[in-house]
């Protein structure tokens, strides 16, 4: 009778998944089916040297992170720098991905959709794409998220603050852009405006809870008016959001940190106290390392994971809150950027 129970529960797992009848699942999502798990696998460059000049993206790959829910379903959030999509497809079709329920980019910068005019879209089955609905100014037309999903025929939304989904037992709330705010940065030019209308996220499984950012920017001198003049009371983004958000909204166990774990335009004190995380994710290459002690100075003491220095970071959490991180390495990556290596070595 015992047998027949478990067997039965299995079965009952394997239902609640939306893989239509004869679709296999991903080694990925049966992992996450039979132990009734969120898995969150961050992915990087691993070495990609996008740029060989060192120009701007050298030592830049971007966010990318394939979340598979409890039902097996799945969801790539960002999809990297062009330059690093290879890298990214050979990740994926080693967890066994042939095809992605949910695709989402933060926001319209290279290093979180460039996978997107890469490949990704021909090399997988996408059943969905979302978005945060604004434009960079310096996309094409052809490059823009709804225009790429059309000419793909894929399905493309937009998600703005208060749109809820769920994911089986997996709840998702976006948090950020509000319609408000997406008047005031879409106004202004710039890579940083572009920055501040990052898609926030939050999931919850029963007691766990994470919080994607995007790229969101802290206190934000680049509001200002028709004559150049700072916008009296305009505030970052992570300032909004913290004060949009002041019951514990944003106090989660896991959180991606905004851009990239830079705190000179992110990463504020006020962020760290309203987020409060149990373990924290950096991707793209930024040089996090050295930033460890900002982050402390700031209020965040607990465990900080980058790709530049652990490689392949993945966090497996269950509904009773209990979460683990597995790290491909504990050293830094040899040999790679060694004119940014020196600078920091240099600095101190």
């Amino acid at each position: 009778m015992k047998r027949f129970l478990i067997l039965l529960l299995c079965l009952l797992l394997l239902c609640g998944c939306t893989a239509p009848a004869g679709e296999q699942l991903s080694a990925v999502s049966k992992d996450a089916v039979e132990k009734q798990t969120i898995n969150y696998y961050f992915m990087t460059g691993e070495g990609t040297i996008v740029n060989e000049n060192h120009g701007d993206y050298f030592t830049k790959w971007g966010d990318c992170c394939l979340v598979v829910f409890p039902n097996g379903q799945t969801m790539l959030i960002d999809t990297g720098i062009k330059g690093a999509y290879p890298v990214i497809k050979a990740k994926l079709e080693s967890y066994g991905i042939t095809k992605l329920d949910y695709v989402v980019i933060s926001h319209p910068h290279d290093d979180h959709g460039g996978g997107m005019w890469a490949g990704l879209f021909g090399d997988f089955t996408i059943g969905q794409v979302y978005h945060n609905g604004y434009r960079n100014a310096s996309w094409s037309e052809k490059s823009l998220v709804q225009t790429y999903c059309t000419n793909h025929n894929i399905p493309c939304d937009v998600l703005t603050a208060g749109d809820q989904m769920t994911f089986g037992d997996v709840t998702m709330k976006v948090l950020w852009p509000t319609k408000e705010a997406g008047e005031v940065f879409q106004a202004i030019e710039g890579s940083g405006a572009v920055n501040c209308l990052s898609l926030v996220m939050r999931f919850d499984y029963g007691e766990h809870s994470s919080l994607f950012t995007g790229d969101l920017y802290k206190t934000y001198n680049g509001l200002n008016d028709e004559n150049g003049e700072q916008i009296p009371g305009q505030l970052g983004a992570e300032e909004q959001l913290v004060a949009l958000y002041p019951n514990g909204e944003l106090d989660v166990d896991l959180l991606k940190l905004p851009h990239h774990g830079d705190p000179a335009t992110s990463n504020s004190t006020a962020f760290f106290a309203a987020t409060s995380p149990e373990m924290a994710m950096a991707t793209g290459f930024t040089p996090v390392g050295n930033y460890l002690s900002v982050y402390k100075k700031r209020g965040y003491k607990n465990p900080t994971f980058f790709d530049r220095q652990y490689g392949y970071v993945q966090f497996f959490a269950t509904a009773d809150g209990k979460m683990k991180a597995n790290l491909e390495r504990t050293d830094y990556m040899e040999n790679f950027g060694k004119d940014w290596n020196m600078e920091l070595e240099r600095k101190g």
